[in-house]
């Protein structure tokens, strides 16, 4: 049985979901962020929390890293801040992160969980959001845009958890797929484009790396990277100490890309570093909607149209990493043939 009920984090009144399994914490009125994921036999936290004070309320347009970036965010219709390209909005700043993760969402109670929805302030849409639990530790996100003007409007969606990492956590992905460089302080992985097999590359300087085993904040790594030729939706980070783990599992009709996002030491806000990050399903690359749009990597919400997507969570423990990787791969193939 789902529950829903009112609780409040870090100062913030917000909405909890739990059942047996789990128990998520969701702000609706700090973008309907999930700010907290734990296991509820174990009272594990998945979900990264900035060791600062109160969550302090962003004002819309804000540079996202200047407030709270735990939890888990919508990144809409952007990641990076840009003019958009293409009329009828030719011109109009699309905030740092998109616009949605600066916005109170509306909600309302669901007999499995919650619904949320927010409005476009500078464009003409609408996106909807239902957040519902399942048996065997597993968190349902479904989405629903929907268009309020006769133009098509191009745009991405990224989901932006951070994760609390730990060293020796292993990040996975399916086997054969490759990763090209977003962004990587100093040049590590090369420039924007550069293309990476993983998990094993080599650096810029010619170092042998495993992108997929977390180090630690000596590192002082910050990187963000973009999956190519994903063949499974699915991706995920495992715990081999404790056997607990996260991951996702979508169709990639709708979800066909995967960032990998982590910050071991590199970026350190205030001199304080931070070993954050996690793997990000979206519908568009790279972060830029512009350069998205260039690239043919974004997605087009029709006008007076509707596009729809979801992502299923996984959370549990499991110490045999290949049977993990199976049970996902099972999960992503039952999602492919879902009837949308």
């Amino acid at each position: 049985m789902t529950r829903v009920e009112r609780a409040s984090h870090r100062g913030v009144e917000g909405l909890a979901i739990e059942n047996d399994c789990l128990r998520c914490m969701i702000l609706q009125s700090l973008g309907g962020k999930m700010t907290s994921l734990r296991l509820m036999e174990s009272g594990h936290e998945f979900m990264w929390q900035d060791p600062e004070g109160p969550v302090k309320l962003p004002s819309y347009g804000a540079f996202f890293p200047d407030y709270d970036i735990g939890g888990f965010q919508e990144c809409f219709p952007t990641i990076n801040e840009v003019f958009y390209p293409e009329h009828p909005w030719r011109g109009v700043v699309v905030p740092d992160h998109g616009e949605v993760w600066a916005l109170p969402w509306n909600y309302e109670r669901v007999e499995d969980g919650l619904h949320l929805w927010v409005y476009s302030v500078r464009f003409a849409y609408r996106l909807d959001k239902w957040v519902s639990m399942s048996a065997g530790g597993r968190l349902n996100m479904r989405y629903e845009l929907t268009s309020l003007a006769p133009f098509d409007f191009k745009c991405l969606w990224s989901a932006h958890p951070a994760l609390a990492l730990r060293p020796g956590m292993k990040m996975l992905l399916p086997e054969g797929t490759r990763v090209r460089t977003e962004f990587s302080e100093h040049g590590r992985l090369g420039e924007m484009g550069t293309v990476h097999d993983w998990p094993v590359t080599r650096t810029a300087q010619g170092r042998q790396v495993d992108l997929s085993i977390i180090q630690g904040i000596e590192t002082g790594t910050h990187d963000k990277l973009n999956t190519v030729g994903l063949t499974e939706g699915w991706c995920g980070a495992h715990d081999s100490q404790t056997g607990e783990y996260l991951a996702y599992t979508f169709s990639l009709e709708e979800i066909p890309y995967v960032g990998v996002w982590l910050i071991q030491g590199g970026w350190a806000p205030e001199g304080q570093p931070y070993l954050v990050g996690g793997f990000e399903p979206c519908t568009g690359y790279p972060g830029p909607l512009d350069s998205a749009m260039a690239w043919g990597a974004c997605m087009t919400l029709p006008g007076r149209g509707k596009l729809g997507w979801s992502l299923e969570i996984h959370v549990g423990c499991e110490n045999d990493q290949a049977v993990l990787i199976s049970m996902l791969s099972e999960a992503a193939d039952a999602r492919a043939i879902r009837p949308r």
